[in-house]
């Protein structure tokens, strides 16, 4: 195997990058006849994975906007997915609950995504401990240089 250089590093990453996009902006699931786009199903997950209820956490977390965390939250509703009410006592808190459809979509979602974890898993597998902290070490650094974090 012959050693990775600098710039073919950068330009495989971003090469990798631009295929996730491009998968992230081709997926989408239909649960009922109704369609649900990515930014959709990763605030669904978001919500039910993390049981958050404050809105500025939450769109802080996803890196969106309030408006936009709003907006998508008011979609989801008008789609059936779940339904969302503002908690009197704290301006920033909603309870939101899924619906039956949004409880599918997620489990669908969720059947799908696990097919994906399954190859990365088997991938990760065939690989000793050494390899494996090396892509640790690489993966968390690439996510803190790309939030801005260091």
């Amino acid at each position: 195997m012959s050693t990775l250089r600098h710039p073919q590093a950068v330009s495989q990453i971003m090469e990798m990058v631009d295929r996730i996009l491009q998968i992230e902006k081709r997926k989408h699931i239909e649960v009922g006849g109704v369609e649900l786009y990515p930014s959709e199903i990763h605030l669904m997950l978001h919500v039910a994975d993390e049981q958050a209820t404050n809105l500025t956490r939450i769109a802080e977390r996803l890196g969106i906007t309030k408006g936009a965390l709003s907006q998508t939250l008011g979609r989801l509703e008008g789609k059936g997915m779940l339904l969302k009410s503002k908690d009197p006592g704290a301006k920033n808190e909603l309870t939101v609950s899924f619906t039956p459809e949004g409880e599918r979509a997620l489990k669908q979602f969720r059947v799908l995504r696990s097919s994906v974890e399954a190859r990365y898993d088997n991938y990760f597998a065939e690989l000793d401990e050494g390899e494996r902290q090396t892509i640790g070490r690489f993966l968390t650094r690439m996510n803190e240089l790309l939030s801005g974090r260091r």
